[in-house]
């Protein structure tokens, strides 16, 4: 079994330059919640 995470970072251009991967959505970073 090969099992992988893609993450498609951009520029952030809507997240005001916000980095989005480490943005925390109910204090857990996006990373993790991936």
């Amino acid at each position: 079994v090969i099992s992988a995470i893609l993450l498609a970072a951009g520029q952030s251009k809507r997240m005001d330059g916000e980095n989005k991967l480490t943005k925390e959505i109910q204090g857990i970073p996006l990373i993790k919640l991936s």
